[in-house]
C-alpha cells in the first residue's frame, strides 16, 4: 500500500517540459454540517497549456498511518473532464474549467478537538504559478491553519495561511512545482461536525527482535526441546524418588558353584560404594565399611590390643600388598592409612588430639569410581556435561543475539539458543545424579538389606557359612544391619569349613596357649561395635564428614 500511495504522488499524465506555460488553480473548501467536505476547483491553464491532475485517494500521514479518503459526486464545466475511481481522482483541463467534488474521510478527532485535512493542491503533473485555497466551516471559527508542502515528516510552510476578519482562512502557494505534495489542515473544536476519517498504520522497518518466519520455527523448536527436557526431568526424578521400590527379581546374594557357595554382592558393588550411591554423599561409615571390606579380602588385619592405661585399643596392619583387584579409592585409603612403608598404626593414635588423616579426596574419588561403573552420570559435588554444554550454548547465543541484532536482525534467533542453552543447562542441574544403573542399583541394595535384616544360616550349608557371613560384614556395616549381622555370627560354627576360625579380625583372648591369628565368634560379638564406633570418628574427623553409629 505505501508503494502505491507514495508512487502515486509521482504519477503525471503527461511529462511537463522545461518550457512549459504555468497556470493557476484556486480552491474553495467548504465543511458542511454532516462532515463532507466540498471542494471547488477553479483551473487557468496557460495558453496551449493541458493541466493534469492525478491524486490518490490514500495519503501518507504522521505516525505510519494512511488516511483514507473517499471522493464522489464529481462535476466538472468548461473545458476539462475528472473521474473518481474510488483509488483515484483523476482531472484534466484543456482550458478554464471548474471541477467541483465531495469529499468524506477528511475529519478526525485529535484529543479533544477535531482536525481537517486534505491534499488540496497534490498531484499536479505541471509546475503551477500560484495556488489559492479558502476554508470554511459550519458556525465555528476555526484555528491553527496549516499549508505545508511535502512528505509527513520533511514539510515545509506554504507562502501563506491566516484567517481573514470572516473567519474565512486563505491560503497561497506560489510557484508551486510539479508532483509536489501539498497539504492543508486546520483545527476545530471537539464535536464540531461528525468525524469520518479514517487510518491504517503501514508496519515499519521489522526491529532487530521482530518475529520472522526463521525466528518463528527457531522458538518453536526451543518450545519442543523444553517440553521434552521437561518431560525428561519429571520422569527422572519421579524414578529417582522411588528408587528403593522398583520391583527387581527377588535377592539371592548367594553365588553357588562347584566351588561351594560365595557371597556376590549386586552389580559388584563395593560397600564403600553402596552407601555412596544409595545417599549420594560419602559418609563416615562407608569408609569404615571399606576398611573392613580390605581387611575381609585380605589387604588388612585387625587386632585388638590394650594401651599403657590398660584401655582397649585396636591395630591395623598391613596384611597383602596392594594389587590391580583394588579401585582408586580403596588405594588412595590405604596410603592414607598406612602411608610409605608403615606397617601398623594404632587407633588410639588417630584420636589423640592434632592427629588427623587426610581424607579430604577421597569423596571425589569414589564419585568417579560411581560414574565409572555407571552408577552416577556426574559428580554430586560438580556440573555434569549436560550443563557444562548448556552453559556453552548459552553464551553462545548471547554472542549470536548481539551479531543479528547489530547486523541482519532476526536476533530471536540467538534468543532460541539461548533458552536451548539454559534449558540444557538447567535440565543438567535438575537431572538426577544416579543414573538408571544406579536407581536399579539403589533398589538391589534395598533388597540386600532385607535379606540382612533376616539372615537365616540354617537355609546354608554348615561349611558355607563362615565364608558368607564373613564377606557380607562389610555390607552388614553399611547398610545398618549389623545388630542382626552379630546375632548370625554369635551362632556360627567356625570350624565347619575346616579352617579355625576368623582370620581378619583378632581378639584380646584370655586363652594364653592360643597363638593363631583368629578370633572365636564370642569375641567378635564383644568389640567388634566399639571398634566400628571408634573408627567412624577417625574417618569424620579426617573427612570432615557425618559420623554415622552403626545399626
Amino acid at each position: 500500500m505505501c508503494l502505491s500511495v507514495c508512487a502515486g504522488w509521482l504519477i503525471a499524465a503527461t511529462p511537463v517540459r522545461a518550457d512549459d506555460p504555468i497556470g493557476t488553480v484556486a480552491v474553495a473548501m467548504n465543511l458542511a454540517d454532516d462532515g463532507t467536505l466540498n471542494v471547488t476547483e477553479t483551473i487557468a491553464p496557460a495558453k496551449d497549456q493541458v493541466l493534469q491532475r492525478r491524486l490518490l485517494l490514500d495519503v501518507a500521514a504522521e505516525g505510519n498511518r494512511i488516511q483514507h479518503f473517499e471522493v464522489d459526486k464529481v462535476a466538472t464545466t468548461g473545458d476539462a473532464e475528472a473521474i473518481s475511481d474510488g483509488k483515484a481522482l483523476t482531472v484534466v483541463a484543456h482550458g478554464p474549467a471548474t471541477v467541483a467534488y465531495a469529499v468524506r474521510g477528511a475529519v478526525a478527532d485529535i484529543g479533544d478537538r477535531q482536525q481537517v485535512s486534505w491534499p488540496f493542491a497534490s498531484g499536479w503533473g505541471s509546475g503551477l504559478q500560484n495556488v489559492t485555497a479558502s476554508f470554511a466551516s459550519p458556525t465555528t471559527k476555526p484555528d491553527s491553519p496549516e499549508c505545508a508542502l511535502g512528505a509527513p515528516g520533511a514539510q515545509t510552510r506554504c507562502t501563506a495561511a491566516q484567517i481573514d476578519h470572516t473567519g474565512v482562512i486563505r491560503v497561497q502557494q506560489a510557484e508551486l512545482p510539479p508532483e509536489t505534495i501539498t497539504t492543508f489542515t486546520v483545527m476545530l473544536p471537539s464535536g464540531t461536525v461528525p468525524a469520518s476519517a479514517v487510518f491504517t498504520t503501514i508496519p515499519g522497518p521489522p526491529g532487530p527482535f521482530a518475529l520472522t518466519w526463521l525466528s518463528i520455527a527457531a522458538l518453536a523448536g526451543l518450545g519442543i526441546i523444553a517440553a521434552a527436557m521437561t518431560c525428561w526431568v519429571i520422569i527422572a526424578r519421579r524414578r529417582d524418588a522411588h528408587a528403593a521400590e522398583i520391583p527387581v527379581a527377588p535377592v539371592d546374594p548367594l553365588l553357588h558353584d562347584e566351588n561351594g557357595t560365595r557371597f556376590a554382592a549386586p552389580d559388584g558393588v563395593l560397600p564403600g560404594q553402596v552407601g555412596t550411591v544409595v545417599d549420594l554423599r560419602v559418609d563416615a561409615v562407608d569408609l569404615t565399611a571399606t576398611i573392613v571390606d580390605l581387611a575381609v579380602r585380605g589387604y588388612l588385619w585387625i587386632a585388638e590390643t590394650t594401651g599403657s592405661g590398660g584401655q582397649l585399643d585396636w591395630q591395623i596392619s598391613r596384611r597383602a600388598p596392594e594389587d590391580s583387584l583394588l579401585s582408586v579409592y580403596e588405594t588412595r585409603l590405604l596410603g592414607i592409612l598406612l602411608p610409605d612403608d608403615t606397617e601398623t598404626v594404632f587407633l588410639s593414635s588417630l584420636q589423640t588430639p592434632g592427629s588427623r588423616l587426610d581424607l579430604g579426596s577421597l569423596a571425589e574419588a569414589m564419585y568417579a569410581d560411581a560414574q565409572l561403573n555407571r552408577w552416577f552420570r556426574r559428580s554430586p559435588e560438580h556440573l555434569g556435561t549436560l550443563t557444562r554444554c548448556g552453559i556453552g550454548v548459552l553464551l553462545a547465543g548471547l554472542v549470536l543475539t548481539t551479531v543479528l541484532a547489530l547486523s541482519i536482525g532476526s536476533a530471536m534467533i540467538g534468543v532460541a539458543v539461548c533458552g536451548v542453552g539454559a534449558f540444557c543447562a538447567l535440565t543438567g542441574m535438575l537431572l538426577p545424579v544416579r543414573t538408571a544403573r544406579g536407581q536399579l542399583l539403589v533398589a538391589h541394595v534395598a533388597a540386600l538389606r532385607g535379606y540382612l535384616r533376616e539372615l537365616d544360616l540354617e537355609a546354608l550349608a554348615a561349611e558355607d557359612r563362615e565364608i558368607v557371613l564373613t564377606r557380607a560384614a562389610p555390607y552388614a556395616v553399611v547398610l545398618g544391619q549389623l545388630g542382626g549381622w552379630l546375632k548370625a555370627i554369635e551362632t556360627l560354627d567356625t570350624t565347619a569349613d575346616g579352617s579355625p576360625g576368623i582370620d581378619w579380625y583378632d581378639t584380646v583372648s584370655t586363652d594364653k596357649e592360643r597363638k593363631d591369628l583368629t578370633a572365636s565368634t564370642a569375641d567378635i560379638t564383644a568389640h567388634l561395635p566399639a571398634f566400628l564406633t571408634a573408627l567412624d570418628g577417625v574417618m569424620a574427623r579426617g573427612a570432615h564428614l557425618q559420623n554415622l553409629s552403626q545399626g
